[in-house]
């Protein structure tokens, strides 16, 4: 089966995507911004900046100050951004890279009392900074900064725990900590791929090497998510790049598939059998894929040479 170029997943929530890098080199702050336009949680905002490789970004210098208004002006935002600083004990704010509030590079604006719990910081387009309820949706910047760590792999990335398969030509990491088919999908988005797409039996062969084989009898529990889900009435899966899974790698579990309902997901067992579940039911180890030739980062000449 012809591999799909894979461009870099453009939104956390989303299946827009882009080739081009969406972070951003600025030289200014030794380091990549991305800007999420589409607006979430505090915590939302944090945990996506954690899968993308990067931190919810705080004005920890003058320099990241500036940088943080001047990715607001250009892109026009009309709405405060999230900053990555929070109350993390009793009026205890410091930013993610524990940085105290004391220490960050702010300018207040006139607190107003909205008669919600204030415990988070938002940078509004004027520059000023303000006290925050959490669970608002807002816009916020991603950062990561350089230093010796960053350099590109040979997929694409700065995450050592994907591996190069020339076999395939693809990427993979294994996923150990269990999530639902949805949340699994949005942190191999995050990381710059998408769940696995099985195309064939060598492929298959691959993947089922990163699982644990029990020697007694296989339950659901040991299986993995992969990148298929039901998209029509009858059982018709397809998958994450829209081919009927009936033409690629399709070699079932016994009677399967067998459930009933919407929202039904794939998933491989240790054997290299598949089945199908219910997608925000059931929380299991799960495996991405990344094309090696995308990345989430612009390459900075000279300093950044695949590994």
């Amino acid at each position: 089966m012809l591999k799909y170029l894979v461009c870099v997943t453009l939104l956390f929530v989303a299946d827009v995507v882009v080739c081009a890098p969406d972070y951003q080199f600025n030289n200014k702050v030794n380091g990549w911004l991305k800007l999420h336009v589409v607006p979430a949680t505090w915590q939302d905002a944090f945990m996506t900046c954690y899968y993308e490789g990067a931190v919810l970004a705080s004005p920890t210098n003058p320099k990241l100050a500036t940088a943080l208004r001047k990715v607001m002006r250009i892109s026009d935002l009309d709405a405060p951004i999230y900053l990555g600083v929070n109350d993390v004990s009793k009026g205890n704010f410091m930013s993610v890279e524990g940085v105290p509030l004391a220490d960050l590079s702010i300018t207040w604006g006139t607190y107003v009392s909205s008669g919600e719990q204030l415990q988070c910081l938002s940078l509004a387009t004027d520059g000023q900074t303000y006290l925050s309820s959490c669970t608002k949706l807002r816009p916020y910047i991603c950062y990561k900064k350089r230093d010796n760590t960053t350099i590109l792999n040979q997929c694409g990335t700065f995450d050592d725990d994907y591996s190069l398969y020339h076999a395939t030509g693809s990427c993979y990491k294994y996923h150990s900590d269990r999530r639902s088919w949805s949340e699994a999908q949005k942190i191999c988005a995050a990381e710059g791929g998408h769940l696995v797409i099985i195309n064939d039996q060598k492929e298959a062969d691959i993947v089922t090497s990163f699982m644990y084989k029990p020697t007694n009898k296989m339950s659901w529990k040991d299986a993995a998510y992969v990148g298929m889900l039901d998209r029509g009435k009858d059982h018709s899966f397809f998958t994450l790049h829209g081919d009927p899974v009936k033409k690629v790698y399709n070699t079932w579990a016994k009677g399967q598939p067998d459930n009933k309902g919407v929202n039904l997901c794939g998933l491989v067992y240790p054997e290299g059998t598949l089945d199908d579940v219910n997608c925000n039911t059931e929380s299991l180890k799960f495996i991405c894929e990344k094309d090696p030739n995308t990345s989430r980062f612009e390459v900075v000449t000279g300093i950044d040479p695949r590994r």
